[in-house]
């Protein structure tokens, strides 16, 4: 996986947007990511997403499609165009849940 071209797409999901293509949606579909990071450690890749509130199956398929993109079969414009399309990004693809988790999870102001 190119993980420098995987970080240079995950910066077009950063800001706030409607991210219905990217998960299911039950009221409002625009959420604030705040950062998307890519990270290489040996054969370890980290995605993390940090974000004010994330969709049903919203993190996994921002996984599907930056994998996607880091094995040179989309590139970070078909993401931009993906997330503005009507339908599911990518035909819906979610990455598989074994080898993802939630690390931290934070309410209200964080306390210094």
């Amino acid at each position: 996986l190119d993980v420098e071209v995987m970080q240079d797409a995950a910066t077009h999901l950063v800001g706030r947007h409607d991210f219905s293509a990217l998960g299911r949606v039950q009221h409002t579909a625009v959420r604030t990511l705040y950062e998307v990071r890519v990270r290489r450690r040996g054969h370890l890749i980290t995605i993390d997403v940090v974000g004010d509130a994330f969709l049903r199956q919203m993190v996994r398929s921002i996984v599907a499609a930056l994998i996607r993109i880091g094995m040179g079969r989309a590139t970070a414009e078909d993401l931009v165009r993906e997330l503005r399309s009507p339908g599911r990004a990518f035909a819906g693809a979610i990455a598989p849940a074994r080898g993802l988790c939630l690390r931290k999870v934070t309410m209200g102001p964080s306390e210094p």
